[in-house]
Formats: C-alpha cells, sequence, structure tokens
C-alpha cells in the first residue's frame, strides 16, 4: 500500500489547530464531566482522616462533588473517630467516637439525619471501645438499624461485642460476645435476619474464619481458614456475602450464603514471592449496588532484587462477576513505585478505600501517596466506562462512604 503525503496551505494547518484545539477541549471538558455528571445526582462522599499536626487531629467529613467544598461531621483531637457511613438510602449517616476519661473508655455512637441536620447520640456501656481492628458501622437492609462491633479488655484478654440499635437510639441490644478474640469485619445479610463476621485474631487457628449468626442463636461457622477478612453483604436479591481468605500460595475471594458451610472461590490471586517474583494483596474490594459486580483494590508487588528485597508495587483497581471463577476485568493501573526493602506486603485490617456510586457508573478510591500508608492516600474518582481518573482531594484521607 503506498502512503500519500497530504500537503496543507495555510487555511488547511488553521482547520488542523482548530480541530486539535476542539480536541483538547474535549478533554478537559471531558475531566469536568467526570465530576459535574455526579452533582446533582449523588450524595457528598463521606470520608476520614488524620493530620498529623501537634496534637494529632482525626475528622469525619463529607465532600460535595457539586461544589467541591468539604462539611466537617465531628473534628477531634482526643480519643479515636471512626469513619461515618451511609445508611443504604443514604437518608443517614453513623460513625463512632471513643474517649478515655481517668483511663476508663467511654464510647459513643452518632447518627446523623442528613436532610434534617440533627445529630442523635447513642451512650455504649463503659469500657467497651472502637479500636484499629474492628470493622466499621454497618447499615441494616431499611436503614433503620445499625450493627457495629467494639471490643473490651477483660482478664488480660480482648473480647469482641457484637450490637445492634435504632436509628434513634432505642434497642440496644448485644447480639454476641466473642471470647479471647476480636471481630475483624461484619455485614449484615440481604433478609436482615443474619450477621456475618471475620474472626482472623482468634489465638486458636480452627476458630479463626467466618461466621454467621442470628440474635439469639450461636455462631455458625461459614468458611473455617487464616486471614479471612473484607464480609461483604451482596443486595443482589440473595442474602449472601463475599469475603476474602488465605489459601495455599495465595488468597482467595469465596462467595456464602448465611448458615451454610458451601463456600464458591470466585477468584484467587497469588501470594507468595516465590512465584515468578510476584505477589498481590487486596487492599479492599466492594460490590455493585445491584450486587452483581464486585470491584477490587489491590496492590501488586514485584521483586527488582530479591537479596535485598527491592520491591516495586503497582495499585491495580479491576472488576469480576460474583460467580465461580469470575473473570477479572481491569479498570485502572496506577504508576509503577519502588518503596525500597523490605518483603512484606501491605494490607491488613479492613478498611473503606473503594466505594461505587450509586448510580455505578464511578469508583471512588483512595491512592497511596506513601508505600502502604492509606491514611496518607488522596481521594479519586474513576469513570468506569472512561477509565479516566480525576483526584478530588489531595492526602491525608483515610476511608470514606459512598
Amino acid at each position: 500500500m503506498k502512503h500519500k503525503l497530504l500537503k496543507m496551505n495555510s487555511r488547511g494547518v488553521s482547520h488542523v489547530i482548530a480541530l486539535m484545539l476542539i480536541i483538547v477541549g474535549a478533554g478537559i471538558v471531558g475531566s469536568y464531566l467526570l465530576v459535574a455528571s455526579h452533582a446533582s445526582t449523588t450524595p457528598p462522599i463521606a470520608y476520614y482522616k488524620v493530620t498529623n499536626t501537634s496534637p494529632l487531629t482525626e475528622t469525619a467529613a463529607t465532600y460535595d462533588l457539586a461544589t467541591a467544598q468539604s462539611t466537617n461531621l465531628q473534628n477531634v483531637s482526643s480519643g479515636s473517630l471512626t469513619p461515618a457511613m451511609y445508611s443504604p438510602d443514604h437518608a443517614y449517616l453513623a460513625w463512632g467516637r471513643t474517649v478515655y476519661v481517668n483511663g476508663q473508655s467511654q464510647t459513643t455512637v452518632y447518627v446523623k439525619n442528613v436532610s434534617a441536620g440533627t445529630k442523635t447520640a447513642i451512650q455504649l456501656p463503659a469500657g467497651q471501645y472502637f479500636d484499629n481492628f474492628a470493622p466499621y458501622i454497618q447499615w441494616y437492609p431499611g436503614s433503620k438499624k445499625l450493627a457495629f462491633v467494639t471490643t473490651a479488655y477483660i482478664n488480660n484478654a480482648y473480647q469482641s461485642y457484637l450490637h445492634t440499635v435504632g436509628v434513634g437510639g432505642s434497642g440496644l441490644t448485644t447480639v454476641g460476645l466473642v471470647n479471647a478474640s476480636r471481630i475483624s469485619s461484619l455485614a449484615v445479610s440481604g433478609d436482615a435476619k443474619s450477621l456475618v463476621f471475620a474472626d482472623q485474631y482468634s489465638s486458636t487457628s480452627g476458630d479463626r474464619g467466618v461466621y454467621s449468626i442470628v440474635p439469639g442463636s450461636s455462631p455458625v461457622a461459614i468458611k473455617t481458614a487464616d486471614g479471612c477478612g473484607m464480609v461483604r453483604a451482596l443486595r443482589d436479591g440473595s442474602n449472601d456475602v463475599v469475603y476474602s481468605c488465605a489459601i495455599p500460595g495465595g488468597v482467595g475471594i469465596y462467595r456464602s450464603t448465611p448458615g451454610s458451610s458451601n463456600a464458591t472461590l470466585v477468584h484467587s490471586y497469588p501470594q507468595d514471592y516465590t512465584l515468578n517474583g510476584v505477589s498481590y494483596v487486596i487492599n479492599d474490594m466492594t460490590p455493585s449496588p445491584d450486587g452483581k459486580t464486585l470491584a477490587v483494590l489491590d496492590h501488586k508487588y514485584t521483586d527488582v532484587d530479591p537479596s535485598n528485597c527491592q520491591l516495586t508495587v503497582q495499585l491495580q483497581i479491576s472488576t469480576m462477576p460474583i460467580v465461580q471463577n469470575g473473570t477479572l476485568a481491569s479498570l485502572h493501573n496506577g504508576a509503577v513505585s519502588q518503596p525500597g526493602g523490605g518483603c512484606k506486603g501491605g494490607g491488613g485490617g479492613d478498611s473503606s478505600l473503594l466505594q461505587w456510586s450509586p448510580d455505578s457508573s464511578s469508583l471512588a478510591f483512595l491512592k497511596d501517596q506513601a508505600f502502604n500508608q492509606p491514611a496518607g492516600s488522596s481521594l479519586v474518582l474513576l469513570n468506569i466506562s472512561a477509565k479516566t481518573t480525576k483526584q478530588l482531594l489531595p492526602a491525608p484521607v483515610g476511608a470514606i462512604s459512598w
């Protein structure tokens, strides 16, 4: 095939320049529309941050995409805060605060009515607190009831308490007590009958895994394994949950029904540096609003110099159908960074680093500014169809709800 050279006069050149300006302008407008398209249709993004000033300050706040402005829910320099979590209908935000008075913990759950601006304070029994291992507050379907976990240190052992309470503070109930352990993740089943939790810190390996509990009964094991966490309820008409657990040489994502020990493997990730020098750590995963698609945020670690434990790390966001052996589809690959020495990967905890927009068109996520430091992350918006990103807030942002 012969290639012809196109000769242009001054008018042709001006037309090309005009076309280039249109294309560049479209790109700028596209970035604007990435945010503006959500402005009138979605609620603000709730987020949590820690400011390393003296004294250290913790803040629960919301970010409005329409105005690009933040509004504080609570700002404290003593005690601790948990991130604010939206109710399913986005009518409420709930978070917790623990303070220490004469060495005794005092914990309060706050529930804010978003439209009215009013706030209800729910006082919990003295000695119980929200710790760094505990999952964030979870909501029941219907948005009228909450579930959460507190911890107490009694007789030289940690104990986790499962609580439920109405949005107005009525009916505070202790559903269950897990002795000598800590609950690391929590979800409420779609039929609102079961609480599903992960226990990955039990001193007895046979007790580690994922359990479901119906108030008034004993917990039932769904999956017995080490390293389980990130329990997420599906809102697809089923009562199923997804969660992660350690498997030989990696980590697996499973789907189960509360009360049943039948677990379906949705996807597995290698987590072994001897396997071609590559390992993956799942930092967060979240089901789409219709419960059919799972979005996963992970970090890919690659050995550069195994003898000195030099690694590179890359943030990745993917989606998959929540079915057996679901096919992974890549949405976003962050820039590769080299954090330096250290063979051990990140992860751990049950952080809320990845959230779907209510209309499923976008994902908000936290992008590390420093190696394995989610509290030092920026808030980024990812358009799923265009696969484009835009930073909404600079670091430090530590957890989000949308």
